[in-house]
């Protein structure tokens, strides 16, 4: 967060991209959906976190980067 690279934005200027926000809200929720059925089918449920966590993370990626720009565009 204190990185001297990254650019101070206005609170009003600050660019979401929510094309990207709800499918990383629906990417946690399958990761946390598949933890919660880790005791009746534990290989699965991993799996399924597994995969669902890795594209929630990306997306999320996307959307922390737009909002937390390294440099001007």
């Amino acid at each position: 967060m204190d990185d001297p690279r990254r650019v101070r934005v206005p609170w009003y200027s600050q660019r979401w991209h929510l094309r990207y926000m709800l499918p990383a809200a629906l990417f946690w929720y399958g990761a946390v959906a598949a933890i919660i059925h880790i005791r009746t089918a534990p290989t699965m449920a991993v799996l399924a976190a597994l995969f669902c966590g890795t594209f929630a993370l990306l997306f999320t990626r996307i959307v922390w980067q737009e909002r937390f720009p390294l440099r001007k565009r």
